[in-house]
Order: structure tokens, then sequence, then C-alpha cells
């Protein structure tokens, strides 16, 4: 009995590879580049065929001009190529926040980013992301940014573009737990803490890039004077007597004194 069971699955199998390169074989008779690219493909290694994912397009078949398939790069059917990803894909562990995602109420679809034909679908390059996201290329070619365009990062080491529960498809919960993944050394606890630290780091920092130094949002006389009032250059000139500025309230900044801005276990000042 047991051999017979063996024999019938054998035969099924076969029939089924049979469908997929009858399948492709008929689409390659006109789309022969297409073929050629996709059997390097990881979904050419899964015995998926053409119409898995384009529909049986039977009209196509029988006069070109016909169109009745789905057209994975047609921005208007956004909806119905996801569908057709998530056949496959919906119990991917990374996919399970996708509905209602910032890219899926976009309209974004998997073949934005992704390409079903061509080798390397699981990787998306940093312009691909940027060509959407014109503003963050702009703030990655300042003078004071994450090491991106030098290789050392990607946008996926801070976002999963699939979706997640946080703010702006970021990996951890908030903004302070994914830049503590690789700034250890400001999470603390201490004993005398900053406030607006513990509260956001992008209080004080843009994290895609600034023109001022260490990724602030602004430099660090302007970005302290948001909060302590006295910081400005023109109160701390009436404190010394109008004209009679030092040499710290010309060219001075903040942290000469208060270096340990992030928090310290010694003196409440931050020293």
């Amino acid at each position: 009995m047991e051999k017979f069971r063996i024999v019938g699955l054998t035969v099924v199998f076969l029939l089924i590879c049979a469908g997929v390169a009858f399948a492709n074989d008929t689409c390659k008779s006109c789309h022969d580049g297409q073929e050629d690219r996709f059997v390097k493909n990881t979904h050419a290694r899964l015995e998926t065929s053409c119409v898995s994912c384009h529909g049986e397009a039977v009209k196509h078949q029988q006069d070109p001009s016909e169109l009745d398939m789905l057209d994975m790069k047609d921005p208007k059917s956004a909806e119905a190529v996801n569908a057709a990803c998530m056949s496959c894909h919906a119990n991917n562990q990374r996919m399970m926040f996708w509905d209602g995602s910032e890219h899926d109420r976009a309209d974004v679809s998997c073949t934005s980013c992704h390409s079903i034909h061509t080798v390397g679908t699981e990787k998306v390059s940093m312009d691909k992301c940027l060509s959407c996201h014109k503003d963050v290329r702009r703030d990655v070619n300042k003078f004071s940014h994450h090491p991106l365009a030098e290789g050392k990062m990607e946008c996926a080491s801070c976002h999963e573009v699939h979706g997640t529960l946080a703010p702006a498809l970021i990996t951890a919960d908030t903004n302070n737990e994914l830049c503590y993944n690789c700034h250890t050394e400001k999470r603390g606890p201490f004993r005398f803490a900053h406030p607006p630290v513990e509260e956001n780091c992008l209080n004080c920092h843009s994290p895609h890039g600034t023109n001022a130094a260490r990724l602030m949002t602004q430099n660090v006389r302007n970005t302290c004077g948001n909060c302590h009032q006295y910081a400005h250059k023109a109160t701390l000139d009436t404190q010394v007597g109008g004209g009679g500025a030092t040499a710290f309230v010309k060219r001075g900044s903040c942290l000469s004194c208060h270096g340990a801005i992030h928090g310290s276990n010694t003196d409440w000042h931050f020293r």
C-alpha cells in the first residue's frame, strides 16, 4: 500500500512539474529575455510558473494584444500585485505588520522594490529607498551623517520596510532603544539624567544627516538654547556687562564645561 502511495505522489509531482514547464515554455516563446533572467531567481527554484503570479492569461496567449494578466509594474495594480505576492509570503514573519503599514497605505507594491525575475530580490539597495525618500537623500549627503554612503550601514539597519508597530518603520520600540543598539554608552541609567535625552534622542539629533557636528539639529549653543534660554549669546552678553563678552561667549561651547551631556553619575551639572 505504501509503495502505491509513493508512486502516486511521484506521479502528481511530475505532473505539476510538467505543468510548470509547459506554462513557462508557452510564455518563453515570446518573452525569451524574461525567462533567461527568471531561471536565476529564487522563484524559479520553487517550481513556480509564470501563471503563478501573472494569472492564466488565456486571451493573451491567443492574441498578444489582449492583456488579461497581472502587470507587476503597473502602479495602478499595487493592491492586486501585493495580493499575488502575499498568497505565498503572508506567513513570513517579516510580513506580519504589512497590512496598514506606511508603505501599504501609500500603495507601494512589492515590485516597486523587488524584482520577481532577476537575481537578488531579497536585498534592496539604499538607492532604491532614496529614489522615493528624496529628503533623506539630501540629508545623508550633508556634512554630518550616518555612514550610509560609505556602505557601513543601510536603511534596513534601522527600518523594517514591511511594517512595524513603531513610528517611521524603525526596528525598535522607540527611537532611543534603536539608537542604543549602537550607542550603548548613552543608555545609562545615570544618577543625574538629562530629561530631553531620556525622552527622545531626536530632541537634539537628526538621524539621517545635518550640517552641524554630531548629527545635531543645530550647533551646540542653539540646541542647548532651545531649553536653556540663558545659553543664548545675547543673554550671556548681558550677564557679563554688555559689550564685555568673554572668549567663551564669542566662541565657546556648552560642552566645554558640560561634557557629560547625556547623563552623569557624579555631577548634576553633567560634568
